[in-house]
């Protein structure tokens, strides 16, 4: 087995890696660029009116969720690549 064959799985890994990371960050910005404007404020007096509207997420709306779980794979996959590059070339002998 030659060299070139044992380092093949680790290039399509990385390959991956960039992509995945690289689709996940582009789908977070479109994500976050398409949020719907807010939908609260005063639209009409109900005094008698007991109920209360709020967000349904604490993170806002559920673009907003998306587009932060995109984030964090797309850093994650993309930190993974860097930190795989850091360890092949401390790894090369001097």
């Amino acid at each position: 087995m030659t060299i070139s064959h044992q380092r093949r799985p680790a290039r399509i890994v990385s390959i991956g890696l960039v992509l995945v990371g690289a689709v996940a960050l582009v789908a977070a910005t479109v994500s976050f660029a398409t949020q719907p404007s807010a939908s609260f404020g005063w639209t009409a007096y109900v005094p008698l009116s007991t109920t209360t509207f709020g967000p349904a997420s604490p993170f806002g709306s559920s673009h907003t969720v998306v587009g932060l779980v995109l984030l964090g794979v797309g850093l994650v996959a993309l930190s993974l690549r860097v930190g795989m590059v850091i360890g092949h070339r401390m790894a090369r002998p001097s």
